[in-house]
């Protein structure tokens, strides 16, 4: 216990120091204080009538049940759930700690985090969505107990077990991830054939008495039900059942052997983890543990200097199993269908066009915006060695990322076209342009912040920065085609919103060319 009360006591009164040897950390920490505090205040002053109320809420807390719990309980199970660090594996696994100790020190050292996210989400709730304060405390309390004793227990009983004497503990666990999605998907077939196809389907999927008697995933939805919406007979029975879940839990971990077989996994996973962060530092994406699939491919350089840039990240791409695309390319082709089966009530022309614009700005802003061949070309030291133009050189490096933004768009349009009608086809082209200059905006702010603003704001304070530029690129493209939306001139808004967006994507790629003279 004293190791612990070490490690820990060391970790927090090493946090003043961080921020005297690195100042970017406390400008960063500053600008997050303040971005998160104006938050609730624009989304007061804007016109957002549509989200007030406990139910949306309600459904926006029950999704992030339904993608957190089976993650969690799978990330367990392959014991990656509890990130170790250095420290830690030095200090703690040598000691003579139980194991079960060590465990319930490694889930719940950012306790401290998660209350404090906890209470910013109590005020999102009461400010934005207008939810008694009353509500969301009860609801915070309860959460944060539920949670932190059920998967303590999870944590427990899955890294505990003696995985050499067999794997049955680990199928059975597994099984019941499965069972669990199945019943999920099971769920939402059933909403999905009683319910209109759209977005009524949100609040069916939810309210539903079947998603809600899934085990733990729907238990929790239950909870959060009970809480913000107010309690019936139906939340309280399944909440009962869920404290009934996690006192057999509890139990169970106390009384299971624990031995220290994970230390092992636990160490191989903090050398993925930190390696990957340092990738990720060096402009990567990369996933803990990530293995990089490559074919072998070959290209004929045609062209010196900077021409030689494109060959390069040709080369680079024809190796990757799905050449310029990745995941972001299948998640808009899975939205283009989904909205393209949607039924949409009233003007169809006024409301899908920019439904859809939003649907790509949306995946712009939460989805890796752009890739990483162009960051690892930039901060090579043989960039600003190739004599050639700077716009040459610029241009060959971000040009693959163009053309794979303009086809993801176009994909997008068309397979709405197709499934929707005819008459959505002139839209495919504008849409596809705003969707690319949106989303390189997005690298080209990385590029300017990567060489002006890194050494102020820090990695974390990057992130956020371009995010908000990307927000503020998009206010005046939503105004232009909005604008021309109540005129009636759609087609032509969207032409005019595309002109626009590539207006102030010249700017940045402008500022991006003499900033890397």
């Amino acid at each position: 216990m004293q190791t612990m009360r070490y490690l820990l006591g060391h970790s927090i009164r090493n946090i003043p120091q961080r921020f005297k040897s690195k100042k970017h950390s406390f400008v960063t920490l500053l600008f997050v204080i303040v971005y998160l505090a104006v938050i609730p205040v624009l989304f007061n002053q804007v016109n957002l009538s549509f989200l007030r109320g406990q139910d949306n809420f309600t459904y926006l807390l029950s999704l992030g049940a339904l993608v957190e719990t089976p993650y969690i309980m799978y990330m367990f199970l392959v014991r990656k759930g509890i990130t170790f660090k250095s420290a830690d594996i030095h200090f703690l696994f040598q000691a003579p700690i139980p194991p079960k100790q060590i465990i319930i020190y490694g889930k719940n050292r950012n306790i401290i985090m998660n209350i404090l996210t906890q209470f910013y989400l109590a005020l999102i709730a009461f400010t934005v969505f207008k939810v008694k304060i009353g509500s969301c405390l009860i609801y915070i309390i309860l959460s944060l107990a539920f949670g932190i004793v059920r998967d303590t227990s999870f944590a427990i009983l899955l890294y505990g077990q003696d995985r050499s004497k067999g794997t049955s503990a680990q199928k059975a666990v597994m099984a019941f991830i499965w069972i669990i999605l199945g019943l999920l998907v099971v769920s939402l077939i059933r909403v999905m054939l009683t319910s209109e196809f759209g977005f009524s389907l949100i609040p069916a999927y939810f309210d539903s008495p079947l998603t809600m008697a899934i085990p733990v995933v729907g238990w929790e939805i239950a909870l959060i039900h009970l809480c913000i919406m107010g309690p019936t007979s139906y939340t309280m029975i399944l909440t009962l059942i869920n404290v009934a879940f996690i006192v057999l839990l509890t139990l169970l971990a106390v009384k299971a052997e624990c031995i220290g077989d994970f230390y092992g996994d636990a160490m191989e996973y903090t050398e993925l983890y930190e390696a990957a962060i340092q990738k990720r530092k060096m402009g990567g994406i990369y996933k803990v543990g990530q293995k990089e699939h490559v074919r072998t491919a070959h290209v004929t350089y045609k062209k010196p200097y900077a021409g030689a840039l494109f060959y390069k990240n040709l080369l680079q791409y024809k190796k990757k199993p799905m050449f310029i695309f990745s995941g972001t390319t299948v998640i808009l082709m899975v939205l283009a269908v989904i909205l393209a089966l949607s039924k949409f009530r009233g003007d169809a022309l006024f409301t899908f066009p920019v439904y859809m614009v939003l649907i790509l700005i949306l995946s712009c802003i939460l989805f890796q915006g752009f890739g990483i061949q162009w960051k690892k070309d930039i901060l090579s030291p043989y960039f600003t060695l190739i004599p050639d133009k700077p716009a040459k050189k610029i241009f060959n490096v971000v040009i693959w990322e163009y053309l794979k933004a303009f086809i993801e768009g176009a994909i997008f349009g068309l397979i709405i076209a197709a499934g929707v009608g005819i008459i959505y086809l002139p839209y495919v082209i504008p849409t596809a342009l705003i969707y690319c200059a949106v989303r390189n905006s997005r690298m080209h702010f990385a590029m300017i912040w990567n060489k002006k603003g890194s050494s102020i704001f820090g990695k974390f304070g990057q992130t956020i920065l371009e995010y908000s530029c990307v927000i503020v690129v998009v206010i005046p493209i939503l105004s232009v085609l909005i604008t021309f939306m109540l005129l009636g001139m759609h087609l032509m808004g969207f032409v005019i919103a595309a002109a626009v967006a590539w207006g102030i994507l010249g700017i940045l790629y402008a500022c991006s060319i003499k900033i890397y003279r």
